[in-house]
């Protein structure tokens, strides 16, 4: 089983995949974090491509700090 969020950074758009062994298990990586919509998130994984299609397979996600982590983001992007 799997859990797909869909992210976007205003630079582009990518699908995260998280995997867990179990049906009815939560990835290791989920069990601290709470979903909220529309919230600013640091995603730590490695990209894979299936079928002609990118995605990240993700191993940790957490809320951000500041704004600041953000603005840094957009730096190392542009």
């Amino acid at each position: 089983m799997r859990t797909i969020f869909d992210i976007t950074d205003g630079t582009g758009h990518f699908k995260v995949i998280f995997y867990q062994k179990g049906e009815n298990e939560v990835p290791y990586a989920l069990k601290d974090y709470t979903f909220e919509e529309n919230t600013y998130v640091r995603v730590y994984g490695s990209i894979r491509v299936f079928k002609e299609e990118k995605a990240i397979v993700g191993s940790n996600i957490e809320k951000l700090a500041s704004m600041n982590e953000m603005t840094n983001h957009f730096l190392q992007t542009f």
